[in-house]
């Protein structure tokens, strides 16, 4: 359990407070309370050079106390306070504080701020986890009478194999992970609901023995589709085959057409079925890229993963009937705050979700 300040001894309290100095810690708040706590019980009676390294230190992690000592530091404070008020002028007469007091946004109901804790386990993740999903949790609880078509690349098929063991009726459509944008699956689409042959589609007819027919019939007996969105990148045509050709080049989506292809595949979906239509965006990050933006393919799968979140936020406007549900936030931001890895814990693959935490969370969204 952890010890508050105010419950420390003086030799502990005067260890920590070095301890404080010494580290690499960006916690203001920490170090402002060791201070109040010091000028409590020392007084003047205290180095006045720490006290000052102290005050240096909690000033470069936050200026915008400038303006705003009345509120942190009490009248009885062992600098008084005309002084302190020029030494945080002084402290701060490198730095320009346009706005000095945060915006303090009021959640909605039913939302949550963000204020993940350190997640050390299991239970503390399924917690969280069942926060984060909010409206997202069982909504395939009823699988009686309906008939389930996941879209997308591996995590569609995962979505697709859990509700399969739990009986429910599935046909899952995989498209590689890679290959998993907007664009690609907008040619799909057209071929399967518009018969409108373009050179993604036919290819991807030839690689893969994809029945365009059994396609139609498949969306047209689902209930409900599962459409989830991998990257922002698909490949470059030359009049050359490229979807098993090694090495092929990728182009990236701009942000106005990753959602005016998203607008028209959620139109053909509204269109030609009478499904209901949850869309997600794949946790799984991109093997690699080719090409000079980046440096690395994490670079890219950023770019890419926030394209897709962004515009997809902006299409639901539109289309308020589908359902988004937030397992790229599950898998990729959640993590930021575990203790625990999420990718290569069974396999040592990068881009593998370890399979119990993928089940615990498919499982709260199955129901």
């Amino acid at each position: 359990m952890a010890v508050r300040i105010k419950d420390l001894s003086d030799a502990h309290l005067e260890e920590v407070y070095r301890s404080y100095l010494g580290s690499d810690t960006a916690n203001w708040a920490v170090g402002l309370n060791l201070l109040l706590e010091l000028s409590r019980r020392f007084g003047s009676g205290y180095d006045r050079e720490s006290y000052l390294a102290g005050l240096k230190r909690v000033i470069s992690i936050k200026p915008s106390l400038k303006g705003r000592e009345e509120k942190f530091f009490p009248d009885n404070f062992v600098i008084p306070l005309p002084e302190l008020k020029a030494l945080i002028n002084e402290l701060t007469s490198d730095v320009c504080l346009a706005a000095i007091e945060n915006v303090n946004v009021q959640p909605l109901a039913g939302t949550l701020r963000y204020e993940p804790p350190v997640i050390t386990d299991l239970a503390q993740y399924a917690a969280q986890v069942e926060a984060l999903l909010g409206q997202s949790k069982a909504i395939f609880k009823d699988m009686a009478n309906r008939r389930l078509l996941s879209f997308g690349s591996c995590f569609a098929v995962n979505v697709g194999r859990l509700l399969r063991e739990k009986g429910a009726s599935v046909y899952t459509l995989v498209i590689a992970e890679d290959v998993n944008s907007p664009y690609n699956n907008l040619q799909l689409l057209k071929r399967v609901f518009l018969g409108e042959r373009t050179p993604i589609s036919e290819e991807l007819g030839l690689v893969s023995d994809i029945d365009y027919d059994v396609l139609k019939t498949e969306f047209a007996k689902a209930t409900d589709i599962i459409f989830t969105l991998g990257n922002i990148y698909h490949l470059e045509l030359d009049g050359a085959s490229t979807l098993m050709a090694n090495g092929a080049t990728v182009v990236a989506e701009t942000p106005n057409e990753t959602a005016e292809c998203l607008r028209e595949i959620f139109g053909l979906l509204r269109q030609f079925t009478r499904t209901k239509v949850f869309a997600s965006v794949s946790p799984i990050p991109v093997s690699g890229y080719r090409g000079p933006e980046f440096a690395s393919a994490i670079e890219a799968d950023c770019v890419s993963k926030s394209q897709l979140r962004a515009a997809l936020n902006a299409c639901l406007k539109d289309f308020p009937d589908i359902h988004y549900v937030p397992t790229f936030e599950v898998f990729r931001w959640l993590p930021a705050h575990q203790t625990f890895a999420t990718f290569g814990t069974d396999d040592g693959q990068a881009r593998h979700i370890a399979g119990h935490l993928l089940k615990r969370v498919l499982d709260t969204i199955a129901g």
